[in-house]
């Protein structure tokens, strides 16, 4: 058994009287076999881990409390998928005794009536709130592990952007407003758990109204294993094809029923007082001096009813354990309270490819194996052996970041397909999330480009200005499967242009990443009328596979460029931050300040040198603020606000307007984006700290 698996049955058996539950969370799944390269470890061995999992529960706690959830995202896409129409997967959750799950994007591949054919064979449930369903077995809410006695309320979201892939008969309702009314119908569950299929931001956005313990469990993005806990609202999501799952345990009896009940303490006093009508003015007493009005033990169950059953009786167990030395009875509450300990109310662990069970069910691994039967072409296509020795990178976090050596490489296959003058491929396309062996063969782009076919690329004449408005949108989608692979970073200096691109993005009614509406709004148009425009201006269509079969050997495929000039304004200074750290691991308050000034760091040259190097690039961004601003993130920063209710953490010291600040907003901005940028909380780093402090005395900023 693995250290990790090993830690969290330990920490189930020590913490077996607060135990609720024991969360196994996974999202979008499409290979059903194990891939070591990959780190995929195959659901076989998952499935014997989650029932490993399951009768270790059984045995300490004496029943169930094991819930198994999933994000979304598993009939499709993957080559076993097509073939069984996703209906070995639905199996396979089967198997794994999957609990309930939300709906993803890609649950309508294979139509409606294929989700309605995979959801008559699953023995799981389907939980969706905010979108209105013809499907008559899919709940807005479900209490576990019974409506009579709920120790987690569970809901499912999906969101805007999500939903454009639904059918139209599928009806979107607005998330805040959804999780709005499921907080209120099930206020006195001691957990909550909402089950999304929508991107980072989206999940981000959503949380805003959620308070503790409540878990965003989320799909759709691939690649973020990590937590994000800068909210009460905790948000959490595993990279795809299992390549991470997470096994969270939640406890009765923590910090967050604590302040529930200090609440309700201060709430009864504050209500004797008002009630016994004294003379003197409660706001003339200091705070607490009316606590003595509520007594331990005489309401001791008043103030426990105020909170979940299971975390009251965590508490009434921890009472009766104390020293009488300790609570002298009777005294005030608020005394009873405080000797209390104030705990965590969750603990969460990764389950990695090493973490997993080695052996396997067979009868799992059979039945993954027959599906895999298949008819395999291995004539390799392309060789890169000499360049790419450990393969060739089509991973998620690679394609839907940069322009990516496979990308730059099948889009000008396309282009000289088409004899066009561009080819735009959204990173969608790939589906493999990994890596291809250095010799290419056929069965890899199949494995690869699961939603080829002979359409999938249409080849039209378009404005140069439309087309660098289509691929500026693109490259603002980061992270998603909108981002563009071109065959060569600057468009042709045209005033038309013939381009070859998936025509997914322009015709498909389902299609998330809104080139359509950029083109539609060029010309003017609404959607229906582009597809019809599109029908009429195109000269040819054709998979992207023949594309690649037919110019893969004339065609040569470019080593990974890591120059600055490809990184963002953002992904550049996290880029320097990360100098300051490898020169300062800890980047302790002292080294902090040293940042604010040009003066040489004492005993530490290195990260003298990286601070000097941060300071200098963020004098040219200062020089250049009006221009770095049109290059970062939309903010939602409402300066006009800012200046009407000054002074504000950041900049207290302004005294001119903020029309006259270009280099305050634009750090500000910059500052912003840092405090939600992923690499914050993947690396657990504090950039916009760091930008706080080096951008010091720099223009109009005057730092901390």
């Amino acid at each position: 058994m693995s250290d990790v698996l090993e830690s969290i049955f330990s920490t189930i058996e020590k913490e077996k009287s607060r135990l609720l539950a024991v969360v196994v969370h996974m999202n979008d799944t499409y290979l059903l076999d194990e891939r070591h390269e990959r780190g995929f470890p195959g659901f076989p061995r998952v499935i014997s881990t989650v029932k490993r999992l399951r009768e270790h529960v059984k045995k300490v706690k004496g029943e169930d409390r094991t819930l198994v959830l999933h994000s979304g995202d598993f009939l499709g896409p993957s080559l076993v998928g097509k073939n069984t129409k996703g209906l070995a997967m639905i199996e396979l959750l089967n198997r794994m005794e999957l609990d309930w799950c939300v709906l993803g994007n890609h649950e309508f591949d294979y139509d409606e009536k294929g989700l309605n054919d995979c959801l008559n064979k699953a023995k799981f449930g389907v939980v969706m709130a905010n979108v209105e369903s013809p499907d008559r077995r899919i709940q807005k809410t479900v209490l576990w592990p019974s409506p009579k006695n709920p120790l987690v309320a569970i809901t499912g979201i999906v969101s805007e952007t999500v939903h454009r892939g639904f059918p139209e008969s599928w009806k979107f309702l607005d998330p805040k407003k959804t999780l709005a009314e499921f907080a209120k119908s099930t206020q006195k569950v001691p957990f909550h758990i909402v089950l999304t299929h929508a991107g980072r931001e989206e999940d981000r956005l959503m949380r805003q109204g959620l308070l503790r313990r409540y878990f965003l469990l989320g799909g759709h993005d691939h690649d973020i294993d990590w937590g994000e806990h800068d909210w009460p609202a905790v948000i959490y999501k595993n990279k795809s094809n299992l390549e991470t799952v997470r096994v969270v345990l939640l406890f009765a009896g923590s910090a967050a029923s604590w302040f529930d009940l200090f609440n309700a303490t201060e709430e009864l006093a504050s209500q004797r007082f008002d009630n016994a009508k004294l003379s003197v003015k409660k706001e003339a007493l200091k705070v607490g001096n009316y606590d003595h009005l509520v007594k331990f033990p005489n309401d001791r169950e008043k103030i426990l009813s105020k909170i979940s059953e299971a975390d009251a009786e965590v508490f009434r167990r921890a009472w009766q354990n104390f020293d009488r030395e300790q609570l002298r009875i009777p005294c005030k509450m608020l005394d009873a309270l405080f000797i209390l300990p104030r705990i965590e109310d969750h603990h969460e662990k990764l389950l990695r490819y090493a973490d997993h069970v080695y052996q396997a069910n067979p009868d799992d691994e059979g039945f993954v194996r027959e599906q895999m039967q298949m008819e395999i072409d291995r004539t390799i296509l392309k060789d890169v052996t000499s360049t790419a020795p450990k393969g060739v990178d089509v991973s998620d976090l690679l394609l839907r970041h940069h322009a990516a050596p496979i990308g730059t490489f099948a889009a000008e296959c396309i282009r000289k397909r088409a004899n066009a003058d561009v080819a735009i491929l959204n990173a969608g396309s790939f589906r493999v999330d990994g890596t291809l062996p250095p010799k290419v063969t056929v069965h890899d782009l199949k494995e690869c480009f699961l939603y080829d076919n002979e359409t999938c690329v249409v080849v039209l004449p378009l404005p140069r200005d439309a087309v660098e408005a289509m691929i500026s949108h693109g490259r603002k989608l980061l992270g998603l499967g909108g981002y563009p692979q071109t065959s060569q970073p600057e468009v042709p200096d045209k005033d038309e242009l013939l381009v070859a691109i998936t025509s997914y993005l322009l015709e498909s009614d389902f299609s998330l990443d809104e080139y359509d509406k950029v083109l539609a709004e060029y010309f003017s148009i609404d959607r229906a009328a582009l597809q019809k425009k599109v029908k009429e201006l195109a000269k040819d269509r054709f998979s992207i596979i023949s594309a690649i079969v037919s110019f893969a050997s004339s065609t040569d495929m470019p080593k990974m460029l890591e120059s600055d000039e490809q990184l963002s304004v953002v992904d550049k200074f996290i880029k320097l931050a990360d100098a300051l750290y490898a020169a300062a691991p800890n980047l302790k308050p002292t080294y902090m300040d040293n940042l604010k000034d040009d003066k040489p760091i004492p005993d530490n040259r290195e990260l003298t040198i990286a601070r000097d190097a941060l300071r200098a690039w963020l004098r040219t961004l200062a020089e250049n603020a009006a221009e770095i601003r049109k290059q970062l993130p939309k903010s939602n920063v409402d300066f006009k606000i800012k200046e009407k209710y000054r002074p504000d953490p950041f900049y207290s010291k302004v005294t001119a307007t903020l029309d006259d600040q270009p280099t305050y907003k634009m750090f500000y901005e910059l500052y912003t984006a840092l405090d939600n940028h992923m690499a914050t909380f993947k690396n657990e780093r504090r950039y916009a700290a760091i930008l706080e402090y080096a951008a010091a005395g720099i223009g109009d900023w005057k730092g901390p």
